[in-house]
């Protein structure tokens, strides 16, 4: 699912940042996109005014759908038995 806003105060008022910045923005779209799909959605920023795009994009996904991130945790890392 893809939302495109345009005119988002935050996305304007740091136009050239270089960064995605709306993430509350993210967070309306990921909710209404939850309650539309009945489950728990991901959303982030793909397009940005911050970065010199024309209008902020928004791309959420069902949380089923999306493969989670892995990490190690920096306290176990290099660590010898």
């Amino acid at each position: 699912m893809r939302a495109v806003v345009y005119n988002i105060p935050v996305g304007e008022a740091m136009r050239g940042y270089g960064k995605p910045v709306d993430a509350y923005m993210a967070g309306c779209v990921a909710g209404i996109a939850s309650l539309i799909l009945g489950e728990g959605v991901l959303c982030r920023e793909t397009k940005c005014v911050a970065m010199g795009d024309e209008r902020c994009e928004f791309e959420a996904s069902r949380l089923s759908d999306t493969p989670m991130p892995t990490h190690t945790p920096a306290n176990s890392r290099n660590k010898t038995a």
